[in-house]
């Protein structure tokens, strides 16, 4: 291969590089409006805005820390709706707690921070010590239980906010 193949493919590249992210940014934020909706809804909707402020926030850092310093060439990172979907119900349970309490909305936020935290630290230590392998001793019917159940989860959950009901 000539230098000047490898000069002109980087060019090439960055068209559809810049299009593919502008996309993945643009679904991404939908995602992340959505899904800060489903978790400030009911007695927190007075909150909605900064629910939707933290899902968009930790969606674009988590996406720029993912492209910057991940390993894997091309890693995209996406925010999950299967644990925002049981972290919903559990907020949906501290918010009927302390329904109309001034101390709601920090509740909530040191809840988040603390479940994000406690993922990550989880998550790195996995990666950190090779447990990824320890996934394919996992029954199938115990993810599929699961899948299933999140799915549920998510689906009252866009019910229970579309019809503005708890």
């Amino acid at each position: 291969m000539t230098a000047n193949a490898v000069q002109t493919r980087p060019r090439r590249m960055i068209l559809p590089t810049l299009i593919t992210g502008i996309l993945i940014g643009l679904i991404q934020s939908i995602i992340a409006v959505s899904l800060g909706s489903l978790v400030f809804a009911g007695p927190l909707a007075s909150n909605l805005a900064v629910g939707v402020t933290m899902a968009l926030a930790t969606t674009g850092i988590s996406a720029i820390v993912i492209a910057l310093f991940s390993t894997a060439r091309g890693a995209v990172a996406t925010t999950q709706s299967s644990p925002l979907g049981v972290l919903a119900v559990a907020i949906g349970g501290i918010a009927a707690t302390l329904n109309g309490s001034s101390a709601l909305l920090p509740t909530v936020v040191v809840t988040l921070v603390l479940a994000t935290v406690g993922t990550g630290v989880i998550l790195w230590l996995v990666g950190r010590f090779g447990l990824s392998e320890l996934v394919r001793y996992l029954p199938y019917p115990i993810m599929g239980g699961f899948l299933a159940g999140t799915g549920i989860l998510l689906i009252r959950g866009a019910i229970r906010v579309m019809a503005d009901t708890t």
